[in-house]
C-alpha cells in the first residue's frame, strides 16, 4: 500500500502544472515565488538524474584508474623480474667464459689450496719444534734482506754500508722528482703564456706565427713576455733603416756628444 501511494505521487507531481506554484488570496492566484517553466518536482527528478550520471562517471573513472594501476604493477613485476634474470644470466655467461678459456682453473684452485695446506703444516712444526727446543725461538724483530744480503736486525743495517747506499739512492730519487716537478711546473707556465698569446693574436698574427722558425718563434714569445725587448729591437731597426740609407753619417755618430740615434750592432 506504501508503494502505491508513493507511485501515485509521484505520477501527480510529474503532471502538476503551474497552478501548483500559486496560493489563492483576494480572490486569485498569486505566485509564491518559484519563477521556472517545470515544476519542482521535475527540477528535483532532472537534479538526482545529474546527481547519479555524474557518479556513475565517476565510478567509471576509478574503476579505469585501478586497472591503469594494476597493469602498471604488474608491468614493474614483468620488468624487474627480467632485470634479475637478465643479471644471473650475464654472470653464468661470464663464468663459462672463465671456465672455458681457463680449463685447468679447477687443478689450479686444488694447487693453491694444497699450497696453503702445505705451509700451515710448516708452520705448526716450526712452533712444536720451538716448544721443545729444537729450534731457536722466534725474534721478536725479523731480519732484514737488502740486495741479498740478510742482517738480524734493522739496526744491524742502519750501520751497514749498504744503508748508506739505499739512503743515497733515495736522496737522489728525491732530487729527481723535486727537479722533474719544476720542470713540469715550468711548462705548465709556458702553455699558459702561450694560450694567452694565442688568445690575444688576431688571425693574420697567427698565419704569421706559423710560418716563422723556431728562432723566430721564442723571439716572438720573449718579446710578447718582456714588451721593452720589442720596443728595443724596433727602435734598432729603424736606426738600421735610418743608416743603411745614410752611412755616411755613421762615423759622425760614433763621435762622442752627437746628437744622431745611437748605431746599431753589427754596423760599420
Amino acid at each position: 500500500m506504501t508503494r502505491m501511494s508513493l507511485l501515485i505521487g509521484l505520477t501527480m507531481l510529474l503532471f502538476a502544472g503551474t497552478a501548483d506554484a500559486q496560493v489563492w488570496q483576494n480572490g486569485q492566484w498569486v505566485p509564491t515565488g518559484y519563477h521556472h517553466a517545470s515544476t519542482a518536482a521535475e527540477g528535483y527528478l532532472s537534479g538526482a538524474g545529474r546527481f547519479l550520471a555524474g557518479r556513475g562517471i565517476y565510478l567509471q573513472g576509478l574503476g579505469e584508474y585501478l586497472n591503469d594501476y594494476e597493469a602498471a604493477r604488474r608491468s614493474y613485476i614483468d620488468n624487474w623480474s627480467h632485470y634479475v634474470h637478465t643479471r644471473w644470466a650475464i654472470k653464468d655467461e661470464w663464468s663459462a667464459r672463465q671456465k672455458a678459456a681457463h680449463p685447468d682453473w679447477p687443478t689450479r684452485r686444488m694447487q693453491q689450496l694444497d699450497m696453503l695446506e702445505r705451509a700451515a703444516a710448516v708452520r705448526a712444526r716450526e712452533s712444536e719444534l720451538r716448544e721443545r727446543g729444537i729450534l731457536p725461538p722466534k725474534s721478536d724483530s725479523p731480519g732484514v734482506v737488502v740486495k741479498g744480503k740478510l742482517f738480524e736486525s734493522y739496526e744491524d743495517f742502519q750501520g751497514s754500508p749498504e744503508w748508506r747506499q739505499v739512503r743515497l739512492e733515495a736522496q737522489l730519487r728525491e732530487l729527481d722528482r723535486l727537479e722533474e716537478e719544476q720542470q713540469a711546473e715550468i711548462r705548465r707556465e709556458k702553455a699558459v703564456e702561450f694560450g694567452r698569446m694565442w688568445a690575444g693574436m688576431s688571425w693574420l698574427q697567427r698565419e704569421r706565427y706559423t710560418k716563422l722558425d723556431p728562432a723566430q718563434r721564442a723571439q716572438y714569445k720573449l718579446e710578447w713576455k718582456y714588451p721593452d725587448l720589442k720596443y728595443e729591437r724596433m727602435e734598432q731597426d729603424r736606426n738600421r733603416r735610418f743608416y743603411e740609407a745614410r752611412p755616411y753619417l755613421i762615423p759622425q755618430a760614433r763621435q762622442p756628444g752627437s746628437q744622431l740615434p745611437p748605431v746599431p750592432p753589427g754596423m760599420e
